[in-house]
């Protein structure tokens, strides 16, 4: 049995079909909703189809990453879990230094090499949910205790966190704890000891808005209305959007909205394009398709043979579906502007290499357990 789950070099053809097809059809509807969205724009810098280039080439070298992770054993990141957080931690300290000293922008959320912008937050979500999984397979059997299974974990996330925080960029943060909840719960954290934990996490957390002025802003634009600049004209713009499509939409590429009423209408409120033009039955389909993506997930960590796989797929599929959830509840007036994305759609770079990354390791965690039936299917007979 040992020599069955042992290294299995994987085939192309043993990945799950059903969930690469579910990303190809998010990104090739992103695509084709994120060209009418941006087209507008487009024009005022002299190509309609500029945004819709930049994205195309960051989809193809996202895939490409897809298909790397897909066939590198995802077993082997737990021999990289450790030194992976802390390749992510003194990123995200560098950028925050670099930001202190010479920075000359509002955040510290960018690092720049070769002109190319990059999301530091990113990478720290991928080695903290690897790391996580590491550890609970680990230390499985000690996830009761608080001294010796969950304060070490508390320790890691808090330090996290905090420089995440710092960039300051508070809704990565709790989606990022949110997920490591998920995986601790999973992982038989005791509830009590979880909710004590993030009951005092939660407190900071709220505590650290104080210290970002532009974030205030955005809270008192959600709760007072009708303020008409900034994050509360955004909105308000937004709303009406997705309001004015109806149940069928206007029609592709017949936005009102997008001609520079609503700002970025191709970055973080695309959905409101999308449900004006395509309706309610758009914003459903995108909607489902991601649901889609995440119950596939799910069912690959269900039949993954190992915990540490188990873990894994549930933490990055949970931290993908999350961002869509969010970025729908902000485009649709529940929860104030928080500037994530909704994976694949939005216009973007980092948060499309972290998703089809992501979504590669969740391949190979479900070709992993395909060959391993197949192996044992073999020796059995």
């Amino acid at each position: 049995m040992n020599q069955i789950v042992s290294y299995i070099p994987f085939r192309l053809g043993d990945y799950d079909k059903q969930l690469l097809f579910i990303i190809v059809l998010i990104a090739g509807t992103g695509m084709v909703m994120l060209y009418s969205a941006s087209s507008a724009i487009g024009r005022e810098l002299g190509d309609s189809a500029i945004y819709l280039k930049g994205h195309f080439v960051r989809l193809l070298i996202g895939f490409g990453v897809l298909a790397l992770t897909m066939h590198i054993d995802y077993r082997l990141y737990k021999k990289i879990a450790f030194p992976l957080l802390v390749i992510a931690a003194i990123v995200l300290l560098a950028g925050l230094i670099h930001h202190r000293f010479w920075g000359t922008g509002t955040t510290a959320r960018w690092i720049y090499i070769s002109g190319i912008s990059v999301q530091t937050s990113e990478l720290m979500k991928f080695s903290l949910i690897t790391y996580i999984a590491y550890y609970l397979e680990k230390k499985k059997d000690k996830m009761n205790s608080f001294n010796d299974g969950l304060l070490p974990m508390v320790i890691v996330i808090g330090i996290s966190s905090l420089l995440i925080l710092k960039q300051p960029d508070f809704s990565t943060t709790a989606i990022l704890v949110t997920v490591v909840f998920i995986m601790l719960f999973i992982g038989n954290a005791r509830i009590s000891h979880l909710f004590a934990i993030g009951s005092v996490g939660s407190l900071l957390m709220l505590l650290s808005l104080f210290g970002s002025s532009y974030q205030i802003a955005r809270i008192e634009s959600y709760f007072k209305g009708g303020d008409l600049s900034g994050a509360g004209y955004q909105m308000q713009q937004s709303m009406m959007s997705l309001g004015g499509g109806g149940f069928l939409g206007i029609g592709l590429g017949e936005s009102i909205s997008k001609n520079l009423f609503l700002p970025t209408p191709h970055t973080d409120f695309i959905l409101a394009i999308i449900g004006e033009e395509m309706g309610f039955l758009g914003v459903l389909a995108i909607s489902t398709l991601f649901l889609m993506f995440f119950f596939r997930s799910l069912k690959v960590a269900k039949s993954s043979k190992d915990s540490f796989g188990l873990y894994l797929a549930v933490g990055l599929a949970s931290s993908i579906f999350l961002y869509a959830v969010v970025n729908a509840a902000v485009v649709s007036g529940l929860l104030p502007v928080t500037g994530l994305p909704i994976p694949l759609v939005s216009y973007g770079g980092s948060n499309v290499l972290y998703t089809l990354g992501s979504v590669g390791v969740i391949l190979n965690i479900s070709s992993s357990t395909k060959n391993i039936k197949k192996r044992y299917n073999r020796s059995s007979n």
